[in-house]
């Protein structure tokens, strides 16, 4: 089996090797020919270079066959992390590769996203509080009571409870 890995890694960085050899050429050939098609233009003259424009669009596509044949697994396992992006949010999970392959690419980190607390204002002197408190952090005044149908917390001044709803 480590043959056989051997053997693949050794073919893959053929195929890349050959695609950036043959996209580069492709690329100085298509630009060469497309300089000497348009300066003609210009000058009423036959172009001179026409002939690399034909021969590097070629080269460009089995460049960039090439290149994608030696970079499958990568660009499949980007793939799969850019759509499971969109599953997880906000947690993105790496892609798992199989054992005794090239390790995965990992994914940018998002931003933590704190959830926001909710904030009241007291009904004694109107100072914002965190829903979580039972006093008023400016006036003392109590903020929250027991219900006396299912002891769940309610508002001081509630007129029902919100867990049961029934009156207070």
């Amino acid at each position: 089996m480590a043959e056989r890995n051997k053997k693949t890694n050794r073919t893959k960085l053929g195929l890349k090797v050959l695609g950036f050899i043959f996209t580069a050429g492709g690329l100085t050939c298509t630009v060469i020919g497309s300089a000497s098609f348009f300066s003609a233009l210009g000058s009423g003259e036959l172009p001179t270079l026409f002939w690399l424009l034909i021969a590097g669009l070629p080269m460009l596509t089995i460049g960039a066959s090439l290149l994608t044949f030696g970079f499958r697994k990568e660009l499949s396992a980007t793939a799969i992390q850019i759509a499971r992006a969109g599953e997880n949010s906000p947690t993105v999970a790496a892609q798992t590769v199989r054992e005794g392959e090239n390790s995965p690419i990992e994914p940018a980190p998002l931003p933590e996203q704190t959830p926001k607390k909710a904030t009241l204002r007291c009904p004694e002197c109107g100072a914002e509080y965190d829903a979580e408190l039972n006093f008023c952090e400016q006036c003392g005044s109590e903020l929250t009571k027991p219900c006396p149908h299912c002891g769940k917390p309610v508002g001081a001044h509630a007129a029902f409870c919100g867990h049961c709803g029934k009156k207070i």
